[in-house]
């Protein structure tokens, strides 16, 4: 077998393979970032990781601060609630409580948007709130909202371009002889 003949099957697999590798690469959940105000005076900010194919949340970092320090990074409940236009998201039990109520009965293609709040009430119920479990202190959500991060377009493969150029070098041997 001559050496033209093994470089093009190499360009060929390594060309598969990459082929094959973003077949199979799932879709990352979109980074939302988070912001806020509380009845209190706390701030909210911090990002969101939803998988908008899925529509679930995957995880939640979000820092409420001055005159409340806590950080929110577990997702013990969440909920969608169709009849009353919402997404609920809770980390339920610890010594403070997170509720957050997005603005939208599904997370399916969301896009961002405002958190239900006494400013913003979507369906006049139900707002976003913050407890102290441990005093009883509580405060509501007077503004939110979520909006997408902007992230950064990746570079091409680098093993797409080394087939690329294996397969130049491969077709290039081929052509001389």
């Amino acid at each position: 077998m001559n050496s033209s003949a093994n470089i093009f099957r190499v360009a060929t697999l390594a060309i598969a393979m990459c082929l094959g590798s973003a077949a199979g690469v799932a879709k990352a959940a979109v980074i939302f970032n988070v912001s806020g105000l509380f009845s209190n005076g706390a701030s909210m900010s911090g990002t969101m990781a939803i998988d908008t194919t899925a529509g679930v949340v995957d995880a939640w970092n979000i820092i409420l601060s001055s005159p409340i320090s806590e950080v929110f990074t577990s997702i013990i409940f969440q909920a969608s609630f169709p009849v009353s236009g919402i997404y609920f998201v809770s980390n339920n039990f610890s010594p403070d409580r997170l509720d957050l109520l997005i603005d939208s009965s599904s997370l399916v293609g969301y896009s961002g948007g405002l958190l239900n709040s006494t400013t913003h009430l979507a369906n006049g119920t139900f707002f976003s709130s913050w407890v102290d479990l441990d005093t009883g202190v509580a405060a509501n959500l007077v503004n939110g909202q979520l909006t997408r991060a902007i992230t950064a377009v990746p570079e091409p493969a680098s093993l797409a371009l080394l087939g690329l150029g294996l397969a130049g070098l491969g077709f290039s041997r081929r052509k001389q002889e």
